[in-house]
């Protein structure tokens, strides 16, 4: 099971939008979402796998490190 803590703001979009889909703890540091639908948990783990496995390089294109020259190996 995947939890993970979301600010007030993106609870309420989901809510909106998904609201048989989770469920939501209030908790210190933001709200406790566990989400309902077992094909959506998978789907979550198996997207957890993946950042865990290419951190590094999900960092790198975040920070917009990687150019189409470091990208082929260099010039």
């Amino acid at each position: 099971m995947v939890e993970i803590l979301v600010p007030k703001e993106i609870l309420e979009y989901l809510r909106k939008n998904n609201a048989n889909d989770f469920s939501a703890t209030e908790m210190p540091d933001g709200y406790l979402v566990k989400m309902n639908d077992p094909e959506v948990q998978r789907e979550l783990d198996m997207a957890l796998k993946i950042i865990d496995k290419y951190e590094e390089t999900l960092r790198m294109l975040a920070n917009d490190d990687i150019s189409p020259a470091n990208a082929s190996g260099g010039e």
